[in-house]
């Protein structure tokens, strides 16, 4: 439930920040490159939606457009509510920018129903297509096209069954007002048939319900499996308490719910990759191709991470397969700890 002081409060905040921009940063002058400007809206700060933020701007650069050189990005974050949104997006429009990205649904469609005439790409979008930002992902001409985080929930579930063979029953616990969560619940059934297990959907309507929704799922059913659900993974710490309490493993859709805290196990995507990917686009379209000429990409490859001191006090053992070629979060190597 929305508590009135908190949306007053965010009022305010975005009231001063929209104000700050009104004069986006300059780009060194010194250069005599011409300089490019793109508006970055995301939905919430969250570390998935941080790390794609950050491997776009990676990707960027990569491709010689550099923010303080020959580009000037202006950077707004929702906040996680609509209105602020679509406020955001309004000021984009009238700003004219070169090239803007949205980072997670919400925002996307805020940004794409706002901006008409101006280049738009999207990130950590599950179903461009189902969000109406896009009318098919292969070439999908107009002005809007991005990247996907849609995971093969059929090899999540396959992991899970390998590593917890006596698992026969599932809840999928996510927010009912989140449509990306549903539609992953929506796969996720279709894959547990597939697979012979029983999967039943567990909805909380807000992040207040979460306690008690878990101490439900975790008594009724054997797992649990939570998709990239933007309320509950910003409470994995209570979800890694509840795990604990209950010995109930728990398959997560994302690395980053795993690096924050709760769940056991993961088959997903790398969202700095995913970012880096869209960057790529994005400098693409700068150097002058159409963004309705780029189809919609999907990462197709997964990685496995895996949490050892959960499995260990959950009583599971990885099988020697699954733990060479997994990553554990917690004893990351050297080059994923920086």
């Amino acid at each position: 439930m929305k508590k009135t002081w908190r949306n007053t409060a965010i009022s305010l905040g975005l009231s001063a920040v929209l104000g700050l921009a009104a004069v986006p940063m300059q780009a060194d002058e010194s250069t005599d490159q011409k300089s490019f400007t793109v508006g970055i809206l995301q939905q919430l700060e969250f570390k998935a939606l941080d790390d794609a933020r950050e491997g776009f701007l990676e990707g960027l650069a990569e491709a010689g457009f550099e923010e303080g050189k020959n580009l000037v990005v202006d950077y707004k974050n929702a906040q996680n509510d609509s209105s602020n949104a679509q406020t955001i997006a309004q000021v984009f429009k009238e700003k004219k920018y070169d090239l803007h990205l949205s980072i997670g649904t919400s925002a996307s469609q805020a940004l794409v129903h706002a901006v008409k005439d101006r280049p738009i790409l999207f990130t950590a979008v599950t179903d461009p297509v189902d969000a109406k930002l896009v009318p098919e992902t292969e070439h999908p001409g107009g002005f809007v096209s991005g990247s996907s985080d849609r995971i093969d929930l059929k090899a999540q579930l396959s992991v899970l069954k390998e590593v917890c063979p006596d698992v026969k029953t599932l809840a999928i616990v996510y927010s009912s007002g989140e449509r990306n969560s549903a539609l992953q619940a929506e796969w996720a059934r279709e894959a547990a048939k597939e697979l012979d297990l029983e999967a039943s959907d567990v909805t909380i309507a807000s992040s207040s319900e979460l306690t008690e929704t878990l101490e439900h799922a975790m008594s009724k059913f054997d797992a649990i499996f939570i998709p990239t659900d933007n309320a509950i993974s910003a409470a994995m710490p209570l979800v890694h308490k509840m795990e604990l309490k209950h010995k109930k493993p728990v398959l997560v859709a994302a690395k980053t719910m795993l690096e924050d805290g709760g769940g056991l196990l993961c088959m997903g995507i790398n969202y700095f990759d995913l970012g880096k990917k869209t960057g790529a686009m994005a400098a693409k379209i700068l150097s002058g191709e159409k963004v309705g000429d780029l189809s919609v990409f999907e990462m197709e490859d997964f990685d496995f991470y895996f949490k050892s001191e959960t499995l260990k006090a959950l009583g599971f053992e990885l099988p020697q397969e699954w733990a060479e070629k997994g990553h554990d979060v917690d004893q990351p190597s050297e080059a994923e700890a920086k």
